[in-house]
């Protein structure tokens, strides 16, 4: 499945694909099922979408695609 693949090569949850997707809605709905990360400052769903958009999250998807290449 191509949304398995996606998730593993990249480390990311369900909730967290849907946000990169810029989904809120998908976000809104897996949010209070998905166990808090502690390296989320802004636990929320806001937050969520903020921290997807940013340089550090896009750096950190980069890099675990290029160790699931390598």
């Amino acid at each position: 499945m191509k949304v398995n693949f996606f998730l593993s090569q990249r480390g990311l949850k369900p909730f967290e694909l849907a946000a990169v997707v810029g989904n809120p809605q998908g976000v809104e709905i897996l949010f209070p099922v998905t166990s808090h990360i502690p390296s989320y400052d802004d636990w929320s769903i806001n937050g969520t979408m903020k921290l997807v958009e940013s340089k550090k999250f896009k750096k950190k998807m980069n890099r675990n695609s290029a160790e699931y290449f390598s």
